[in-house]
């Protein structure tokens, strides 16, 4: 045990020392930041200049950034995936250089399409690496306590979730997969023992089987850190902790995993090995708390969590409100912009999504957002962007992309010397127009945010969508549990609900008046309110007034919105109830289509498909 202890000493050291050099150079080179950024590039050039792209593209005779944006276009995945292709049937030269090595291909689970495969050399890792060790060593040294436990100086272990690597290969043997499993698989074995989760976990196909397991082996354990993407992630595995305390509680007392889990055979055999022993104190105190408090949170079995990793920008920020609740007082800090295909900030703070540029690894350019469908778009570099503005960022990452539309789009918040800070938005394509309203996730996210906390409420995920109607307008969809106490089994004066007549297409509504809410208001907000199936239930008073604060919000913040409300050519915003546990159902289903990782995908609060409420509606009918 103390042999251990002392390695997981080392192992935070090691880490510290590395990180410690990169976040001075990052803060020494900033007021020169330009120059950096040329450099960098003409780096990426020399590496693949010999490629088939780079012969394609007269990397040869590119001088300076001039050239570099005649020849290269503004594009995204399908431009390069010709040349992605030949490069998985084991072409190396149609994207890299000679001496630059395919180690994997990371799959993409964006909402922009399907999977994607991109390339991951080992020069992009050593890129990547660099951007986490920055990340990790700033937190460290800001929250010591996450890794340290005094008086006795035990070290406390970072749950990290992470997901395989080597998912399968392609034709010339090629991993594809997860790029956070590689990064985890590729530390030094002194490192791996400050993490609670061994690698073998990463296999595990079945999210919820994976979450079982995860806090099987995590619960019992001192944990300081969690570390993950999605903050949707960490609400998942504390309701699913809560939900399977029982199993969890008699697996710990007893020493093993529970035979119902879908795991591998192999994974269970290696698993099983490790949790043989019994841990009957470990059971005892959870049982105690259980008792006390009747639930079983991540805030009772890790007492000592000082601090979470993961996304707080854009859509996703929504679940952290819902944090505290389950998690305790635990600080949080972003991850940072990143994704497959490279790291964009650094955030060196907590409680902002904000963070610096990583301009050491990869040069980048920006688009302003109102130029980005120019046939000749305006493009920035990083020293030119203006505090409070938003632009569309373009990569160009040592795999071989150049000039990479990831479609983010962020602001620029603050400078760093001549290095903007950065928070992310929206995917750019999150937005909704039915009527030139130009509506974006980003808008809808702050609206329902504000509205339901002004309500109390507490959304564990809700869908925004258009409805072609007359007029056209858009559906908030939420579960009936964050808007109805489960005590609450009748609907209070003033709740009403209407029934869809298929044969007919009409709508037969009981309604009364609700207040704040005009007769053309409420006549809009029945029209899709309830259905005599199982897609739509009742909608109390308080959750159509809840809606209306939205659509009050969304005129204040978008006047393109407000005047075509105004003017008769969008409706207001209706509200439809939808059953429990249907956004996990349908992230997972996502997910799956898409062949990424629940852990990697964003719950979508828009969805700018006019189709898309009437397939969910259909759906929901027949379940």
């Amino acid at each position: 045990m103390f042999l251990g202890d002392t390695l997981r000493r080392v192992a935070g050291r090691i880490m510290l020392g590395s990180g410690s050099r990169r976040l001075q150079l990052l803060r020494e080179l900033g007021a020169d930041a330009r120059r950096v950024q040329r450099w960098v590039l003409d780096q990426k050039l020399e590496m693949h200049r010999e490629s088939d792209f780079g012969r394609d593209h007269g990397f040869d005779s590119m001088r300076g950034v001039e050239d570099f944006r005649d020849r290269i276009p503004i594009a995204g995945y399908d431009y390069f995936e010709p040349y992605i292709e030949k490069l998985a049937q084991g072409r190396n030269a149609s994207l890299l250089g000679p001496r630059e090595k395919l180690v994997m291909f990371a799959l993409t689970s964006g909402t922009t399409g399907n999977s994607k495969k991109i390339p991951v050399t080992r020069r992009f890792i050593d890129d990547y690496r660099q951007g986490w060790t920055m990340w990790a060593t700033q937190a460290v040294l800001d929250h010591p306590e996450s890794i340290e436990n005094p008086p006795h100086w035990k070290p406390k272990r970072i749950l990290q979730l992470a997901s395989d690597w080597n998912q399968f290969q392609t034709a010339s043997g090629v991993p594809c997969g997860s790029i956070s499993g590689l990064m985890a698989s590729m530390q030094r074995r002194v490192v791996k023992s400050i993490y609670a989760l061994p690698e073998i976990v990463q296999q595990i196909t079945n999210p919820d089987a994976k979450y079982y397991v995860t806090l099987r082996i995590a619960i019992p354990q001192i944990v300081g850190k969690v570390v993950t993407a999605n903050p949707s992630t960490l609400m998942r595995l504390a309701h699913l902790g809560d939900q399977w305390k029982e199993r969890l509680i008699r697996d710990i007392a007893q020493g093993t995993l529970d035979s119902q889990i879908d795991v591998p055979p192999s994974v269970r055999n290696h698993l099983e090995h490790t949790l043989r022993h019994p841990d009957q104190q470990s059971a005892g105190h959870l049982e105690r708390i259980v008792e006390r408090t009747g639930h079983l949170y991540p805030k009772d079995y890790w007492p000592d969590l000082k601090l979470a990793g993961t996304w707080m920008g854009g859509t996703v920020g929504y679940y952290l409100d819902q944090l505290p609740e389950y998690f305790g007082d635990v600080k949080v800090r972003d991850i940072g912009l990143l994704a497959s295909e490279g790291r964009m900030t650094i955030p060196l703070q907590d409680g902002s999504p904000a963070g610096i540029l990583d301009y050491l690894n990869s040069y980048f350019e920006f688009v302003p957002v109102n130029e980005i469908q120019s046939s000749k778009p305006v493009v920035l570099e990083s020293h030119d962007l203006k505090v409070g503005e938003e632009y569309y960022i373009l990569l160009t990452t040592s795999s071989g992309l150049y000039r990479y539309h990831i479609h983010d789009v962020v602001r620029c918040v603050d400078n760093f010397e001549a290095v903007p800070v950065l928070e992310f938005l929206n995917k750019g394509s999150q937005f909704s127009s039915i009527t030139g309203e130009k509506l974006s996730e980003y808008q809808i996210v702050y609206a329902v945010r504000k509205a339901a906390e002004e309500f109390g409420f507490s959304l564990n995920g809700f869908v925004v969508a258009p409805v072609w109607q007359e007029p056209p307008a858009y559906v908030l969809m939420v579960e009936q549990g964050d808007v109805i106490s489960h005590h609450q089994e009748t609907f209070e004066e003033g709740d009403s609900w209407a029934r869809f007549d298929d044969a007919h297409n009409t709508v037969r509504s009981e309604m009364n008046t609700v207040p704040g809410l005009s007769k053309d208001q409420v006549e809009n907000q029945s029209h899709f309110s309830a259905n005599n199936q199982r897609a739509f239930m009742p909608v109390p008073a308080r959750v159509r007034q809840l809606a209306h604060r939205v659509d009050e919000i969304l005129r204040c913040q978008n006047h393109e919105y407000r005047e075509k409300r105004e003017s008769g050519r969008l409706g207001s915003l209706m509200v439809n109830l939808v059953p429990n546990g249907t956004w996990v159902e349908f992230d997972a289903e996502q997910a799956r289509q898409r062949g990424g990782t629940l852990e990697q995908y964003k719950h979508p609060c828009l969805i700018n498909d006019l189709q898309f409420y009437e397939k969910f509606r259909s759906r929901l009918q027949k379940a």
